[in-house]
């Protein structure tokens, strides 16, 4: 009996693969190295729209690509491997505990998943973030941001991972961050899970559809990868 769904198998890492309706054993899985990753994702910017459901595919694709390895989580449980699951990174992407975090508990998180995500190599990658961020308690999705920037330099180009926050068909932007403002420092950006209303400006507020014509050319967009957020509480046309 298989321990993993018809269509996946394991690799060598553990790592559930979907091969998809194929010959049964597969004769040969391509599957793509952490180098094979760099190289194809290099010179490309790569924006995610959406609600958590597309910040953890963003989260899990940035770790990755700073620790050269997928984080193993709760869906391992039922894999025999020999590390203890969960591992620390998953914090990034762990839905439960979210769900009972406070403000300040969100405003660490903010602060502490930014700095987890850079990495100070120099030999031949280097990855570094900013975090457009803040939410209250409780929690209410118009006065809730989280918009993050991530720029990795390596030996094949530069790639750009960007997540823009989509609840309720609605993204907003502050002027001093990306795409109206350099990713370099700037003296009046909010700090990392601070960025509430009354320490912002909104240079764009638009739905998904103004987000697609408006921004995404500004931001240089190569590939987007899109959800409606909460589409049962906002109306889509």
């Amino acid at each position: 009996n298989s321990i993993v769904p018809d269509n996946w198998c394991l690799d060598n890492d553990q790592t559930p693969r979907y091969v998809g309706n194929i010959e049964w054993p597969p004769k040969m899985i391509q599957h793509y190295t952490h180098d094979g990753y760099d190289k194809c994702l290099a010179k490309k910017t790569i924006v995610f729209i959406g609600d958590s459901r597309v910040r953890y595919q963003f989260m899990n694709l940035a770790a990755f690509l700073k620790s050269k390895r997928f984080m193993k989580c709760e869906d391992y449980t039922n894999i025999n491997i020999s590390q203890a699951i969960p591992e620390p990174e998953c914090y990034l992407i762990n839905h439960t505990n979210h769900a009972r975090m406070n403000a300040i508990d969100w405003t660490s998180w903010y602060e502490q998943s930014t700095i987890s995500l850079d990495s100070n190599e120099t030999s031949e990658s280097q990855q570094i973030g900013l975090c457009d961020c803040f939410r209250g308690q409780p929690f209410v999705a118009r006065t809730t941001y989280e918009n993050r920037y991530i720029k990795r330099a390596t030996r094949f180009g530069e790639t750009t991972l960007i997540y823009l926050q989509n609840y309720q068909n609605l993204i907003r932007i502050d002027k001093e961050y990306p795409p109206f403002a350099p990713f370099l420092p700037t003296p009046k950006r909010c700090k990392t899970g601070k960025c509430g209303d009354g320490y912002r400006t909104n240079a764009f507020e638009g739905d998904l559809n103004a987000t697609l014509w408006d921004i995404l050319p500004q931001l240089n967009t190569t590939h987007a990868f899109i959800n409606l957020g909460w589409e049962h509480f906002a109306r889509f046309q």
